[in-house]
């Protein structure tokens, strides 16, 4: 999955439901080797609002991809510690890191804006939309120019898109855009992800768009993570073991999802899908994925024991007191005429 063009670093700070231990996580994952692993970490300390962690990652991070994706999550939560770091590199490399020049624009303030004139006066595209877009008073609410949208080249649209206030005007606007490109459906799709409604029509709406990239599919799923009222969609797209689906429960940490993550985690028999599935069963197990792995774990093959110490030990990580007590007991007791393996994949799990 892609999700390093300009759209990852749009990721929005939605309000959404993780679990607590997923902080100490994204902080560990955010130096991950995995590039895919260490930016959703940074998506989550973004939604933590984990503005040191951020920073922190900022100075010990070159790969620029990740690092665009840092820059534009501190301009989301308008770090003041960060602003002249961004500004220096926004000065530097222009629309080489559209990251950094939106991040400047997140700001709102009256040196943001004049900060952007200048980078506009340098050449910076990106720059010259973001003042485009800026009405009176600091906002970017001026939607009379959007009737010269498909004027813009696709670094100003993904700008626009992620800018806008999610107000009526916009959401019939974005509900109604064809755009030809993949780049710009998905920053569409961000955009459809921060309106809220009594309904999933929104998420359905991401679903829709994201099927008609057919194999590409997949790479809409951190807009459908971040889209409000999704977890019905989501879980819909697990019972189907559909990818998109699979890695939307993931990156939302939804929990509603468990028990269809584990029905298609057991039933998986492609090697790379069924460690997909680990992934995100992993992000939401609790009690019922805790009792169904131990109740059969010296039928577990040997190949899938690295998945499933991963997956019980973060599922007893969520459980307290006597029952996660009673789990490792009867885990202990199960391995007792078990296998090497299983025993030292048991040691491992209730050390």
């Amino acid at each position: 999955m892609k999700l390093f063009t300009i759209f990852s670093v749009l990721a929005l700070a939605l309000p959404l439901s993780l679990p607590a231990a997923n902080l100490d996580a994204a902080k560990r994952d955010i130096y991950n080797s995995d590039i895919h692993v260490a930016d959703n970490a940074r998506m989550d300390l973004q939604q933590f609002g984990a503005e040191n962690e951020l920073l922190a990652a900022l100075e010990k991070i070159s790969e620029k991809k990740l690092r665009d994706g840092i820059i534009y999550s501190l301009g989301k939560l308008k770090s003041s510690a960060a602003y002249e770091k961004i500004l220096a590199i926004a000065s530097e490399e222009l629309d080489g890191c559209p990251a950094a020049v939106l991040a400047i624009a997140e700001y709102g303030t009256s040196k943001s804006a004049s900060d952007l004139k200048t980078l506009s006066e340098k050449g910076s595209k990106t720059a010259k939309t973001a003042l485009w877009m800026r009405g009176e008073g600091g906002c970017f609410m001026d939607l009379s120019k959007l009737k010269d949208f498909d004027k813009l080249d696709d670094n100003c649209k993904v700008a626009v898109l992620g800018q806008f206030q999610p107000t009526a005007d916009f959401r019939e606007f974005v509900c109604n855009y064809k755009a030809q490109n993949k780049r710009v459906a998905i920053a569409q799709c961000y955009a459809l992800a921060r309106f809220d409604s009594a309904d999933d029509s929104y998420s359905r709406k991401i679903i829709a768009i994201a099927g008609t990239y057919g194999a590409e599919k997949s790479d809409f799923a951190p807009a459908l993570a971040f889209s409000k009222n999704s977890e019905d969609e989501i879980i819909g797209l697990v019972r189907n073991s559909e990818e998109i689906g699979i890695i939307a429960a993931k990156l939302r940490a939804c929990a509603e999802a468990e028990p269809d993550l584990l029905k298609v985690y057991l039933n998986a028999k492609d090697a790379k899908f069924k460690r997909l599935r680990a992934e995100a069963l992993r992000v939401v197990a609790t009690s019922e994925t805790a009792e169904t792995l131990i109740s059969d774990f010296n039928s577990i093959k040997s190949e899938d024991i690295p998945d499933t110490v991963k997956i019980l030990t973060s599922a007893l990580e969520r459980i307290e007191g006597a029952q996660r007590n009673g789990l490792l007991a009867k885990l202990s007791e199960s391995v007792k005429s078990s296998d090497e393996i299983h025993k030292k994949a048991a040691a491992r799990i209730v050390k």
